[in-house]
């Protein structure tokens, strides 16, 4: 049976890491991605605020491109009755919660794993797991399917390209340091 896993929007935020996770969902069919509209609304809005000169339109495009992907999205109606009755550190994330239970999700994959206590996730089955982890959760799965997807990142990447050590020297800097260790 496949992972389920709600991506939370720091881990969207980053291009290679956003693009890396969703082609490892993609090609490699190792895991059900899923994220929601606040997610989006999240790390669109902080990318946005950080980097003025990005094309508004091709950020918009590119959520549009992931709303396509079969069962990603989880629509506000499906969680957002269940927002207020949830209790996380940071009342601003019980919407991240939320979606997770609405899809079902096994992990919620977050670099803040401080703002999802194990304690409070584990009442709903869910795992509150960093992306480095769950990316060697999948490669002890099938390290060939992370390669693979490794390999058509790097296909896609155009403007520069990169080489494969550059793509997992770029990936361990965005914290797949230990994840990024495992590959050769």
């Amino acid at each position: 049976m496949r992972l389920v896993a709600l991506l939370d929007a720091c881990v969207l935020y980053p291009y290679h890491l956003r693009d890396f996770l969703i082609r490892l969902f993609i090609t490699g069919d190792l895991y059900q991605a899923h994220w929601s509209e606040d997610i989006h609304e999240e790390w669109t809005r902080n990318l946005i605020q950080n980097r003025p000169d990005l094309d508004r339109k091709a950020l918009t495009r590119t959520v549009e491109l992931m709303n396509r992907l079969p069962g990603t999205l989880v629509r506000k109606q499906e969680y957002a009755n269940r927002i207020e009755k949830l209790s996380l550190p940071d009342p601003n994330d019980r919407h991240v919660l939320a979606a997770a239970i609405a899809c079902k999700a096994d992990y919620i994959v977050t670099f803040n794993l401080k703002d999802f206590p194990k304690k409070i996730l584990q009442a709903n089955n869910i795992q509150p797991l960093n992306p480095d982890d769950f990316v060697a959760k999948l490669m002890a799965i099938s390290k060939s399917k992370v390669l693979l997807s490794m390999q058509q990142q790097i296909t896609s990447i155009k403007n520069p390209p990169m080489t494969f050590l550059q793509l997992k020297e770029k990936l361990s800097e965005l914290g797949l340091k230990n994840s990024m260790k495992l590959v050769s």
